[in-house]
């Protein structure tokens, strides 16, 4: 299986028998899902979307290490994430974390990235951007109120910023 779609799957609480060939894991909605089996290593995922999983019992750290392919994360609305370090992410293209209130710092972005999307993240205090985003054409920080480190400065020249 290459391929996994699930959506609004609220009776869903467990999701264990992951394929180490997969490449799309969209759970979007399924917001009673408290345990995903990441102790197999997802060598070919590029695409997972996590949205509203806010009761997902699985830390950020182990989302990087078991996906190093990862081309795009979605964590929308994880209100319980305080901070996200990318340090091993890089092929990420695409990083939407809108509505996930409770995330202070975001740290090593990769250069490839294309689209960042942190709108409502009233708590986001500091973007550690340890590299130029010279490829970033999108960024959105709308409602980031205590936002205290501007995008680099290779990043405002060359993407809309909201």
């Amino acid at each position: 299986m290459q391929k996994l779609y699930l959506k609004n799957c609220t009776s869903l609480t467990a999701l264990s028998c992951l394929s180490t060939s997969l490449q799309i894991l969209w759970l979007n909605g399924s917001c009673n899902v408290e345990r995903l089996n990441l102790n197999v290593s997802l060598p070919n995922l590029q695409k997972l979307c996590l949205r509203g999983c806010t009761k997902l019992k699985v830390s950020p750290e182990a989302l990087v290490t078991s996906a190093p392919s990862l081309r795009v994360l979605n964590l929308c609305g994880w209100s319980s994430l305080k901070s996200l370090d990318c340090e091993g992410l890089s092929c990420l293209q695409e990083l939407y974390l809108n509505r996930c209130t409770a995330l202070t710092t975001l740290s090593c972005l990769s250069t490839s990235l294309q689209i960042l999307i942190l709108y409502g993240c009233c708590n986001l205090e500091r973007l550690n951007l340890n590299v130029s985003l010279s490829n970033l054409q999108k960024l959105s920080l709308s409602g980031c109120k205590r936002l205290k480190t501007p995008p680099a400065a290779g990043a405002r020249g060359r993407c809309a910023i909201q």
